[in-house]
This record gives structure tokens, C-alpha cells and sequence, in this order.
């Protein structure tokens, strides 16, 4: 059994990192993303009250892939310690990403 309350705060707290990231490439373009842009995506400027929502109703796995979604889409760069924590993240929830698009700062 998942460990909820660990996989929860895991993920609140990387999604926050990576909003942060999100919020200010949308700062860059005046929150008005080029239509059909990698930022033209759903959830994205919002991306954090979405993974919340999910893991108020317990849905880890559901948060988790909205988190990789708004790290993928926007194509942002992370750093290898968010990688790591995804990594270890996605083992628990048995989830495997090591195949996916993830640009590295």
C-alpha cells in the first residue's frame, strides 16, 4: 500500500518547484502563450491547483502524471534532483518514465 500522506507532500512539493518554473515562462510571454505553443496547454498556469485536486481525492497516480504532463509539455528544464526525486516518486507509484522526454538544466 502507498504510503499516502509521503507521496502526497512528494508531490505537492515538486509541483510547486516546477509551477515556479512554468509561472515564469508565462512572465516571459505576458501570460499570453503563442496559440498552439508548448505554454498553449490546459492546466498548465494552473498546473499546481489541478495536482492538488487530484491528491485531495487520493488520486496519486492522476497528480503524479499531471506533474510529468506539465513538466513535458512545456519542455522546461529540470534539475537532476527533481529528476531523482521523479524517479523515486514514479517507483512507488509503479509508474515508469525513464523512456520520456525530460529536458536536464
Amino acid at each position: 500500500r502507498i504510503m499516502h500522506s509521503d507521496v502526497a507532500e512528494r508531490i505537492g512539493k515538486l509541483t510547486k518547484e516546477i509551477q515556479k518554473k512554468i509561472d515564469l515562462e508565462f512572465e516571459k510571454v505576458n501570460n499570453k502563450p503563442i496559440p498552439g505553443s508548448n505554454l498553449d496547454q490546459l492546466n498548465l498556469k494552473d498546473g499546481v491547483s489541478t495536482v492538488h485536486e487530484y491528491l485531495s481525492h487520493n488520486e496519486f497516480i492522476l497528480a503524479f502524471e499531471h506533474l510529468f504532463y506539465m513538466i513535458e509539455e512545456t519542455g522546461i528544464p529540470i534539475l537532476s534532483g527533481e529528476f531523482a526525486e521523479l524517479l523515486q516518486i514514479s517507483e512507488i507509484l509503479k509508474i515508469n518514465i525513464r523512456t520520456r522526454n525530460i529536458n536536464f538544466i
